[in-house]
């Protein structure tokens, strides 16, 4: 059986353990050694993956801002081009009323001119009746050889 001497780091005291108590002293080392890697380790890789997911966050927040923004310019041109029909579609407006009006404003012109012209010819055929009936009553007194009753 092999003895060995260790020194205790803490007290400084030396004592003697055979090769089973050195081997679970060893193992113990081991372990605890093993846990304080593994513990480090998984906390280096929980903030590598915390750093990853924050790194991902922060590109899909910037790839949304981005679209959105896209979006927005999108949509400021859409409204600049409906302004401009719109503007457009009332200037064809404007345009239609002013010539239906004008249009509409020629048909009664020629309306009155009609009725200005019936009107003198219905006063004209109103004159030329009363001429004829004085014409025939002239000759039917000269005619009953008189005079005009």
């Amino acid at each position: 059986m092999d003895i060995r001497e260790l020194k205790c780091p803490h007290c400084g005291k030396t004592f003697k353990v055979d090769e089973a108590g050195y081997a679970a002293i060893l193992s113990q080392v081991k372990n605890k050694e093993f846990e304080r890697e593994l513990e480090s380790r998984l906390k280096d890789i929980s903030e590598k993956q915390k750093a990853k997911q924050e790194a991902d966050g922060l590109k899909a927040e910037q790839e949304f801002q981005k679209k959105l923004a896209e979006k927005d310019a999108e949509i400021g041109q859409k409204k600049e081009e409906i302004a401009r029909l719109t503007e457009h579609i009332n200037g064809l407006n404007q345009k239609a009323a002013a010539e239906y009006g004008k249009q509409l404003n020629e048909k009664d012109m020629k309306i009155s001119s009609l009725k200005a012209q019936i009107e003198k010819n219905d006063s004209d055929r109103q004159v030329a009746v009363l001429k004829e009936q004085d014409k025939a009553n002239h000759l039917t007194h000269s005619f009953l050889g008189g005079q005009p009753q």
